[in-house]
């Protein structure tokens, strides 16, 4: 199941005529390594005698090796077909205009030959070799195409692309509508339906919907076995904070999560007990001038303790049940103080939200305090931007010796 899952969520299953042979790469491995690896958790768990490491590394390795071969011998066979004039789609292209050409010149190469363009006249340079359609009706009822893809303005079109959907959806041919028709910068799109009633749905990142369902329940499966491991930790952090210093065990402080929502993040408490009181007298001291975030290399409030449970990141040990309970995730960009996000001076950072935060990300592997505020906020947009099963897992395999050799505390 998690194998299918994680092939699922890498597009392994989706049309290759779209598809580069790099990422079919990337799932063959990711997949049978997410695979092996929860086989090895689960066979610790349950103390199971026929799982081994090297048994987990031979599935890995044959999985991928047998994965890896039908995909070759798959996209042989699409290109074999295509060079002798098999498995192509002949499309129509509504719209002459430089975005419609350009897209007509990349489409031979995924296996569309382009019949024709759909305008009432040319509207960029003349294509010799394509020919320019003024009665599609016609043309739909004639000829053989497979779909039309439809590159008009929206706002000047608005009419002629009503009437070409019309006459696509009563002969029953795909249609597809460019969404780059409004320039999106970062943004890709999705129709969905709400009710019966299709919406174009923009988003960033590759976290949405289905990939955020099998994010979290991978994080909840990881970080409950990860919570039960660590519990003889907890008890002795808990006890050492105890008895070195007055206060609670534990410190509970307001953070923004996802879409700015509040919550209240978990930590063993490394600081005096009224520590948020005296943060207004301290700001004076804060070595990062003119940013957002707040920090003293050599913080009065940290208490004898709190330095070493910092050092080795002990002490964000209970946000693991801010993972299980649905607030944070094991990788994601670090949940912030509501005092931090009110310097925020620029739109860009605040991309960060629209994902759930996590106990390490690329920030934290890359020298954490003595990177800056802008190239942090940077790390967590490329993090948002490039996310995948495979890259959670080298964050959280590269956390362990970044916290091991303390890469950037302080």
């Amino acid at each position: 199941m998690i194998g299918y899952l994680s092939l699922k969520s890498s597009g392994a299953y989706d049309s290759k005529r779209f598809r580069p042979f790099l990422k079919e790469v990337q799932s063959c491995f990711s997949a049978p390594l997410f695979n092996s690896a929860y086989i090895l958790i689960i066979g610790y768990i349950f103390q199971s005698r026929i799982t081994s490491v090297g048994t987990a590394l031979s599935y890995g390795l044959i999985c991928f090796s047998m994965l890896l071969v039908n995909r070759v011998i798959l996209y042989l066979i699409l290109r074999m077909a295509r060079n002798h004039g098999r498995n192509l789609r002949n499309v129509f292209i509504a719209g002459t205009n430089a975005r419609a050409i350009r897209l007509s010149k990349e489409l031979p190469k995924l296996g569309y030959v382009v019949k024709g363009f759909i305008d009432k006249s040319w509207g960029h340079h003349p294509q010799k070799d394509i020919p320019l359609i003024l009665d599609f009706n016609k043309a739909l009822r004639e000829q053989h195409v497979d779909e039309v893809i439809i590159c008009l303005p929206i706002k000047t079109e608005y009419k002629f692309i009503h009437s070409i959907i019309e006459a696509t959806e009563e002969q029953g041919i795909l249609t597809r509508l460019s969404t780059d028709l409004f320039d999106l910068k970062i943004a890709k799109a999705k129709i969905e339906y709400f009710d019966e009633v299709p919406l174009l749905t923009l988003f960033t990142g590759n976290m949405y919907r289905r990939m955020v369902w099998i994010k979290r329940a991978i994080d909840t499966v990881i970080a409950s076995i990860l919570f039960i491991l660590f519990l003889p930790v907890f008890v002795l952090t808990a006890v050492a904070v105890k008895l070195t210093s007055k206060g609670p065990i534990f410190f509970f402080q307001e953070r923004l999560g996802m879409n700015k929502r509040l919550f209240k993040v978990i930590k063993f408490r490394t600081m005096v007990p009224d520590a948020e009181a005296q943060l207004k007298d301290l700001e004076h001291l804060n070595e990062r001038k003119g940013e957002a975030a707040f920090k003293i290399k050599k913080d009065p409030r940290v208490t004898s303790i709190g330095t070493f449970l910092r050092m080795f990141s002990i002490d964000e040990l209970p946000q693991l049940i801010n993972v299980i309970i649905g607030d944070m995730s094991l990788v994601g960009p670090r949940p912030l103080p509501v005092r931090d996000y009110r310097g925020f001076n620029k739109d860009w950072q605040r991309r960060r939200f629209s994902v759930k935060p996590g106990i390490t990300c690329i920030w934290q592997i890359s020298g954490r305090d003595n990177v800056s505020f802008e190239a942090w906020m940077k790390m967590d947009n490329q993090y948002i931007d490039t996310w995948s099963l495979w890259l959670d897992l080298k964050i959280l395999l590269k956390t362990l010796p970044a916290v091991l050799f303390k890469k950037g505390s302080s």
